[in-house]
């Protein structure tokens, strides 16, 4: 099994319609069944001519799966891996990690050779793969990539999954944004002004200020594997109903509203931090950050507290958040730029530095993933 007999959910949902494996490589014409399969086994020293058949049993997660093919030649091991017939509705309520038991069954020409069952650790929806480790020619996990005979995989591509646009509540802080007079509609880009953009951005965060939204440090996975580097990133509903984000979680959440009003949105990854972009304009020439981890550092329920009128009230309260979001307007745009010319860089030591655009992530297929 691929992934250190680990199964993500977040993975399987987000890439159901992907076909991740872009090209050939010398083992391909070694392979029966689904190029990207993440459950199988390898027959070997079956002789030429010989059918095998490899049959996953089903189980809370899945349906009965199978693959079968030709052995074309005598002493080469052959992985196979059948297409899983996933229960998806059932991977988007796996929010606790769980050991489940993984039955298979190999047939060589039509006679089984025996019934395996393998234990897996089933993680939390929450939990999102961002990182392969390199490996050795035994499949084990090593730090010096100069000494694999696998590379490292970069999977930080995962975090777009958490990208919701679809999600019910969208609409809902839409609408809070509109009834506190910030602005009058969303128009995206169709005003040709990128003031107009920011000011759409602000109303977005004036009202996640509002509702009380606060930082959380929270990073840690339900579960630890030395092959998978995996971060815990909450759901779009998660955030909302904690109040609480972290500096991912708050990212995705920008992302997912604005990407709803048609704002090209990015997510920023840098050594031991994330942070939200945006572009001012459709042809992406000026692209800015946001510090999502700032939007708490301003208490406004402080202002409710205060013997003003309404009108006073209103006005302290835009000027306490306005002032809040150019200070992390500015934090983000300058953490951008200090970082954009690692963006591209093939150096090793800047691999951790990522400018993820969502749009791109869903023309490659990844899905956003469902939550309540």
């Amino acid at each position: 099994m691929a992934l250190d007999r680990q199964l993500f959910p977040s993975l399987i949902v987000s890439t159901a319609t992907m076909t991740m494996a872009q090209e050939e490589d010398e083992d391909s014409e070694f392979l029966i069944g689904d190029p990207d399969g993440l459950i199988g086994a390898v027959v070997e020293d079956a002789p030429a001519g010989s059918t095998v058949k490899l049959v996953v049993k089903g189980n809370r997660l899945m349906g009965e799966s199978s693959a079968q093919g030709t052995i074309a030649e005598a002493g080469e091991a052959y992985d196979i891996f059948p297409k899983i017939n996933w229960h998806y509705d059932a991977l988007l309520k796996a929010r606790q990690v769980q050991p489940m038991s993984m039955v298979m069954e190999l047939f060589l020409n039509g006679k089984s050779l025996g019934i395996k069952s393998e234990t897996v650790t089933v993680r939390s929806l929450n939990d999102c793969p961002i990182y392969l480790m390199p490996t050795d020619q035994d499949g084990n996990p090593v730090e010096d990539e100069s000494q694999a005979a696998e590379p490292g995989v970069d999977m930080s591509w995962m975090f777009a999954a958490y990208v919701n646009e679809n999600h019910p509540w969208v609409d809902q802080i839409l609408k809070e944004a509109l009834q506190t007079g910030e602005v009058d509609a969303f128009t995206g880009y169709q005003s040709g002004d990128p003031n107009v953009v920011i000011r759409q951005v602000f109303a977005i965060w004036n009202v996640m200020q509002r509702r009380g939204m606060k930082y959380s440090s929270i990073t840690t996975p339900s579960a630890v594997s030395p092959a998978v580097y995996a971060q815990h990133v909450r759901l779009f509903g998660d955030s909302l109903t904690a109040q609480q984000t972290n500096c991912i979680d708050g990212t995705v959440l920008f992302a997912s509203i604005l990407r709803k009003i048609d704002i090209l949105s990015y997510l920023v990854l840098i050594p031991g931090h994330a942070f939200f972009a945006f572009s001012l304009d459709p042809d992406q020439n000026r692209i800015v950050g946001l510090e999502t981890t700032m939007m708490g550092d301003t208490d406004l329920a402080q202002y409710k507290s205060k013997k003003l009128s309404p009108k006073q009230l209103s006005k302290e309260i835009h000027t306490a958040s306005w002032n809040s979001f150019v200070k992390a307007l500015k934090a983000g745009t300058d953490e951008l730029e200090k970082a954009v010319d690692k963006f591209q860089s093939d150096k090793p030591a800047d691999a951790e530095y990522q400018l993820i655009s969502v749009d791109q992530a869903r023309e490659m297929g990844i899905l956003p993933l469902a939550s309540d």
